[in-house]
């Protein structure tokens, strides 16, 4: 269920259950998380170190490709502005 997160506004959810990564149906009973496990990212903006992450090594490195892939993307566009702008000032 989708809901509007104020600014400055606590939300708390749980994640689970959880199963034991050898043969993935046993359950979890505990889990140890550092701090810098947990990441955050508001509106699909870039991960930063937060309360919780819940992602696999896998998971962390599709989300970190697509951030560099949307980075790659807005230098690209920057770029061609620039050309067309040189372009407009050569009078080509």
């Amino acid at each position: 269920m989708a809901q509007w997160l104020k600014q400055s506004t606590a939300h708390t959810f749980q994640l689970g259950p959880f199963v034991d990564e050898t043969n993935g149906k046993d359950a979890e009973p505990s889990l140890t998380i550092a701090y810098t496990d947990c990441y955050l990212s508001k509106a699909g903006a870039a991960m930063a170190a937060g309360a919780l992450r819940g992602m696999t090594r896998e998971q962390e490195l599709d989300a970190l490709k697509q951030q560099a892939d949307q980075a790659a993307s807005v230098l690209e566009s920057i770029r061609q502005r620039i050309t067309e702008l040189e372009s407009e000032a050569s009078g080509t």
